[in-house]
């Protein structure tokens, strides 16, 4: 199990990391190119949620490895504690505005990576190695 999740990671990593560095790294020329001149200011909500995004998609594959293992209930309480988590930061970001909440977002994302995978990995086959092994070679190749 942990060989086949391993390759879905890494699938998943090599497909959306380079398109999701190339986003943040020209969200301005696209925002202004798909939205005009006047949703110039977008591009930083665009670049700020391409840095959560980066890790927030591969990481979503935790809930799989929980459901497919029969956690249903595990999956449904790490589900409550995201949310509730991500609204606590949203409450925290609301006082910057949208680029405010963006970066709550995206500090929420990151802050909860480990505990989420820890809880979603316990009692299954895979190991955290297994994750951060998937990914490093399209992570590095992006930054």
């Amino acid at each position: 199990m942990a060989k086949y999740y391993r390759t879905v990671v890494s699938f998943l990593a090599f497909g959306y990391m380079p398109m999701i560095a190339c986003f943040t790294v020209c969200s301005d020329a696209m925002v202004r190119l798909l939205l005009g001149r006047q949703w110039g200011r977008a591009s930083e909500l665009l670049q700020v949620l391409s840095v959560a995004t980066l890790i927030d998609t591969v990481a979503a594959t935790s809930g799989i490895v929980m459901i497919t293992s029969g956690r249903t209930r595990a999956y449904f309480k790490c589900g409550v504690w995201q949310a509730l988590l991500m609204g606590f930061a949203f409450c925290i970001g609301i006082n910057w505005g949208a680029l405010g909440l963006a970066w709550s977002y995206a500090a929420c994302t990151y802050l909860t990576l480990l505990p989420l995978l820890w809880y979603s990995f316990r009692a299954t086959p895979i190991q955290l190695a297994d994750f951060f092994t998937a990914i490093w070679l399209p992570a590095t190749s992006t930054s």
